[in-house]
Formats: structure tokens, sequence, C-alpha cells
């Protein structure tokens, strides 16, 4: 016996009555009448509409897109979005103030893993827009663009074996790769005499390089992005290469070994 999926107006009716009579009381109760609402009158064209469909039903709140943002404020109450803001303004103070009280119970309760990732929300909270009217900086250099992340990623191998090497450190590996060819080619192209990359972040531990990582600006030509995603990617394969040509088992090198970068 097949069941129909059609939907009539009766139904319809009898879900409006359903809300109607419905009273959320946490965020999770909004968001799902958020998404009945929308799920009743889309508009599937809409593209703002449907990912704030998409969204609600995942229980995410968009706050980076304006039309999106504007769909989840006629939706849910006043008071999460007056909850660490001032007229539009972020309050850091409400939200650095629970981060603080939750990292001392951390601190007293000695769970490190957990006061590692709230070190890491104080250090986005303090370093973020406070005013959405004000744009980032487009100009910022290449410089100012890494370290920002670089702030993030102290804390992350913070008490880790660890080391980040940055301010155009030449590639241990590139520099090899150069000297090879170069004797290949017997010096026939110009390789920078061997000299290798230089580098915004190399990850190594103990001296031995395990990644590199590179940044650019944000108005550097579209180009300039593409050149540097290649330079990223064929430096960590020269890195990832010595390590599969060290004595480890087939089985290990397929388990394990791999470079994580970003660019």
């Amino acid at each position: 016996m097949s069941k129909t999926k059609t939907f009539y107006v009766t139904n319809a009716f009898n879900v409006e009555n359903l809300i109607k009579a419905f009273n959320p009381t946490t965020l999770g109760e909004q968001l799902d009448i958020m998404s009945v609402k929308l799920v009743m009158a889309i508009d599937l064209s809409n593209i703002m509409q449907v990912n704030a469909l998409k969204l609600s039903l995942s229980y995410i709140i968009d706050t980076v897109n304006d039309g999106v943002t504007s769909i989840f404020r006629q939706h849910l109450n006043n008071q999460l979005w007056e909850r660490g803001t001032v007229n539009d303004k972020i309050d850091k103070k409400k939200v650095q103030i629970p981060i603080a009280e939750e990292k001392l119970s951390m601190v007293k309760s000695d769970q490190t893993e957990c006061l590692q990732i709230l070190d890491i929300l104080d250090v986005i909270t303090k370093h973020c827009l406070t005013d959405h009217s004000i744009r980032s900086d487009d100009d910022a250099s290449e410089l100012a663009c890494y370290h920002k992340f670089a702030k993030v990623l102290n804390e992350i191998l913070d008490n880790t074996m660890l080391d980040i090497l940055d301010g155009e450190r030449v590639s241990k590996a590139s520099k090899t790769v150069a000297k090879n060819l170069e004797k290949i080619y017997n010096a026939n192209i110009p390789l920078n005499n061997g000299f290798g990359r230089r580098i915004d972040l190399i990850l190594t531990m103990k001296d031995i390089e395990l990644s590199i990582s590179e940044w650019k600006r944000k108005k550097s030509p579209a180009a300039k992005y593409l050149q540097q995603q290649a330079k990223n990617i064929r430096i960590n394969k020269a890195i990832l290469r010595y390590f599969l040509d060290l004595p480890i088992s087939e089985t290990d090198k397929n388990r394990m070994m791999m470079t994580v970068s970003m660019d």
C-alpha cells in the first residue's frame, strides 16, 4: 500500500494551529518553529530563504550574511540579538566574562584541553570587530594577515613538541629539491642557485620540517593566489617525499603519512 505525500490545505491549517498553541522556551524550540514556518511559505527560488531553512534545521544561526541574518531576526526573539550586542555592536565584556569564569573553573579542575579551547576563544574574541559598520582592512599586508592566524596557532601548539618558524624562512625541503634539479640540469635553468623557497610559516619538530603554510594579502591578484597555492602544494609534497623515503613499513606509510597546511 503506497503512502501519499500530498500536503493538503487542512494539513497546513492544523500545523498553523499547532504553531500558535506552542510557546517555545528554548533557542532550539525557536529554531524548530522557524523551520516549520519557512517550510510553509518558502520561495525555493530565493537562495536566502533556502539557506536560512537549511541552517535553522541544523540549529545554526547565521550572523555573517546580512540577507540570511535578517530572516533569522524575523523569527527569533529580540532577547537573542541583545545578548552580547549593544546597538548592533559586540559587547566584548559580555562575551569575555563567561569565558574568564569558565577558564577559572577549568584551571581549578585541571582540565587542560578544555582550557586550551577557551584560550583560543579568548584570543579570537579579543581581536574580532566590535562594530559591524567597521570594515576589515583590505589593504592589510601579508604579514598582518598571517599574524591574525599566528596568535591562534600559538595557543593550539602551546605545550607541544611542535614549533613555528616564521619570518620568510627558507624551506630545507625546497632547498634539497632545487639542488637536485641543478645537478640534473647542470644549472642550465634558473633555480636560485639551490637557495630554496622562502616560506611564511614552517611547522617543525626537533628541527624537522613537517609542513609549510603560505598567506597572501586580500588585494593580491587571483593569479598570485594560484601561484602561491601551487608553491604551497609542491613544497609540502617535497616534505612528504622526504618522509616516504624513510625506512618505514608501507602499512604505516599508507596509514599515517600526510602533511597538513594552510594557504
